[in-house]
């Protein structure tokens, strides 16, 4: 029976097969059928393609790997185990390396702390040959900043450290030093000396010592003469022209020092000299601490020099003054009696 069953099934197969090929034969379906067959290639093609393409473009989102740790924490037993306290301070003494020598770690702290660019770079330089000029010197510190007027071309200007000079090439103001400055000409340091008959360099100082308390000023006459008027004027004039003919003579005059405040330089003290009649004749005292000419606050360092080209032609002198603790003004005449 199974056998009949299987015979009919193959003629049955037979029988399809036949009708196919037959219908495929037909002249008139036959191009239809290229045509199917041609679209089908020609799809499989472009899929091809596009797959190709696809496979040379780099992904934007690389695979995530999933690594193993590589110590895994072992498994947990029946019984847990507390955990251990360690001691770091015991380990970080305990001179792993050996032990450190106090003088190696001042040595290393010493090295921390930056050291002044500036210092010792005056040591072994020459007299500059550059046509400089060193007029005035206006608040130089320890640390070797400041200003300073410097004259070419009989020209003067005020400079301070880093400040580039008029010569040619590169250079530039590099220490300032109560009585010369050193700059740096091309990668050489050179000096610049104040010579005496330069400006304000004979009556202007420089000072880091701290404002002194008014308990310690010199004791103020109570019978000081009475101011000549007259006598002020001619005094101021004359002193004014010593100012810039021979500024050391005013030594005898006066004795004056930067005082230095809470915020800097604050002005400056005077202290008579040789003549003391004289000093008091223009109307100060010892201990004075002149903070203001003109207008000009002293404890701007350019206006030094300000009023050091504005004074030879002023007529008056108006210094603001703190005397023991208060301020006073003193007016001075300064022009000529005939």
């Amino acid at each position: 029976m199974n056998s009949l069953s299987a015979i009919a099934s193959q003629v049955n197969i037979d029988a399809r097969v036949r009708n196919a090929v037959r219908w495929l034969a037909d002249a008139e379906r036959l191009p239809k059928i290229q045509r199917v067959l041609l679209v089908v290639f020609v799809l499989w093609a472009i899929n091809s393609l596009v797959d190709l393409v696809v496979s040379f473009i780099p992904s934007s989102q690389a695979p995530q790997s999933i690594s193993a740790p590589i110590n895994p924490a072992p498994a947990a037993s029946g019984q847990s185990r507390s955990a251990e306290t360690i001691d770091v301070s015991s380990i970080l003494g305990a001179d792993v390396f050996g032990p450190v020598a106090a003088n190696e770690v001042q040595s290393l702290a010493e090295e921390t702390v930056p050291s002044n660019p500036r210092d010792g770079i005056e040591n072994g330089a020459r007299e500059t040959r550059l046509a400089l000029k060193l007029t005035g010197i206006v608040a130089s510190t320890s640390d070797g900043l400041g200003s300073a007027m410097i004259e070419a071309k009989k020209q003067q200007e005020l400079y301070s450290v880093g400040d580039a000079l008029p010569a040619n090439g590169k250079v530039t103001l590099a220490k300032i030093l109560p009585k010369q400055v050193v700059i740096d000409n091309n990668g050489t340091y050179e000096l610049i000396t104040l010579f005496s008959d330069n400006g304000i360099a004979g009556i202007v100082q420089t000072a880091t010592k701290p404002e002194r308390s008014a308990s310690t000023e010199e004791p103020v006459s109570a019978s000081a003469p009475a101011i000549d008027r007259a006598q002020q004027q001619q005094l101021a004039s004359r002193y004014r022209q010593q100012l810039y003919d021979d500024p050391q003579s005013l030594a005898g005059l006066v004795s004056i020092s930067a005082v230095q405040g809470k915020e800097g330089l604050k002005g400056y003290r005077l202290s008579p000299g040789r003549d003391a009649n004289q000093f008091s004749a223009l109307g100060f005292k010892s201990g004075d601490i002149v903070t203001a000419v003109n207008g000009y606050t002293l404890s701007d360092p350019t206006n030094t020099v300000r009023l050091y080209q504005l004074m030879r032609d002023a007529t008056d002198a108006t210094f603001d003054i703190e005397r023991e603790g208060a301020p006073v003004s003193i007016n001075v005449s300064l022009s000529t009696i005939q």
